[in-house]
């Protein structure tokens, strides 16, 4: 995002060229929206990624972008936007969450609730995603200090971040951060649900007092932990089952601002944590059991940069790491090679026969 202006760009070895831009309607907070999430919902017919963008303040919106084409046309059009819809979240390639806060005008309050959408309808919508009614209500129950108060309508409210997975026990755990009003104290609310047929139940509900909005979910040896970054790095283990939240021993001591935490693939060597320091310096760590974390690798860079993404792409029919830096006025690609070489191979597969038995009777 350069302001309002949603920019395209392609990379081609050493050259970044724009591809396409689109310029989105200011929100109602005024505040400069963000990429929040990418979904890759390409097919065989080509390319497609759904993109959502928004301030993450409670009151504003979420927008809905599509990016889609082939290797000869392309075309960046708008697709609606979530009402009330504060920020958004993948669980999976099936997933996503959609964190809203809705009006309660009797109490003149936000009231917070979470809804999880289905994939495939989002990528079956071609004109407008903002109809699509979402799949399931993640009831989170009676918030306790859970409405933010809008009675100070002038007054921008603290931005709202959230990330969501789903564990290896088949629970679905989100992640958002919320003031608690009667501390005036910013907390990360952590909320676990159980599936049964498609219905979802709340089943754990826990407060990590991170005061921090840049956090990230992440499991490593079958355990899950929270992280989160700020003036320091925090890593706790969370115990779906029990509902508890351990402070975890890093074993590497950060300085400095840290911001721009991303947990992916480290350049084909497993799942790392990496995060910018000071924006001058990005840092890759990996979790090493009881030894906590370590730094793997830290890469000085030439300037000030204020975020970073990271992707897999296929070049020459193999596939590598890209790392994305962008700044004020300039964007940096960083390409790594996988540790173990994959070439991308396409199977063609046999169309399968069904046997007559199978076949229903039109009559």
């Amino acid at each position: 995002m350069n302001g309002l202006d949603l920019e395209i760009y392609h990379v081609d070895g050493s050259n970044v060229n724009m591809l396409k831009m689109l310029t989105t309607m200011a929100f109602t907070s005024g505040v400069m929206p963000k990429i929040q999430l990418v979904m890759d919902l390409s097919g065989d017919e080509g390319f497609s990624f759904l993109i959502f963008i928004g301030t993450g303040i409670p009151g504003d919106s979420v927008k809905m972008l599509k990016f889609s084409g082939t290797s000869s046309s392309n075309i960046l059009e708008s697709m609606g936007s979530l009402a009330d819809g504060t920020t958004v979240s993948e669980v999976n390639m099936h997933y996503i969450v959609v964190l809203k806060h809705t009006l309660n005008m009797a109490e003149d309050a936000l009231q917070v609730s979470l809804f999880g959408y289905a994939c495939h309808h989002l990528k079956l919508c071609e004109t407008d995603c903002a109809n699509v009614n979402p799949d399931v209500l993640l009831d989170v129950g009676d918030l306790v200090n859970g409405e933010i108060s809008v009675n100070s309508m002038g007054q921008i409210l603290d931005a709202v971040s959230m990330c969501s997975i789903k564990v290896l026990t088949g629970q679905y755990v989100v992640a958002f951060n919320m003031k608690i009003k009667a501390f005036a104290q910013n907390v990360i609310r952590i909320v676990t649900f159980e599936s049964t047929e498609g219905v979802f139940s709340l089943d754990q509900d826990l407060i990590d007092s991170s005061s921090s909005s840049q956090f990230e979910l992440a499991i490593f040896d079958a355990k899950l932990f929270v992280l989160s970054v700020g003036s320091t790095f925090e890593m706790k283990e969370i115990n779906v089952e029990l509902g508890t939240l351990v402070d975890r021993n890093l074993a590497t001591t950060l300085s400095g601002t840290l911001t721009n935490l991303h947990v992916n693939n480290d350049y084909g060597s497993g799942y790392g944590i990496s995060v910018l320091r000071d924006g001058m310096e990005l840092i890759t760590m990996k979790y090493w059991g009881l030894d906590g974390l370590h730094i793997t690798n830290a890469i000085k860079l030439n300037n000030f940069y204020t975020s970073i993404a990271g992707s897999t792409a296929i070049v020459d029919s193999t596939v590598v790491y890209m790392r994305a830096l962008v700044g004020t006025d300039q964007i940096t690609i960083l390409q790594g090679d996988f540790a173990s070489q994959n070439q991308f191979v396409k199977f063609e597969c046999a169309k399968p026969e069904i046997p007559a038995a199978w076949a229903s009777d039109s009559d």
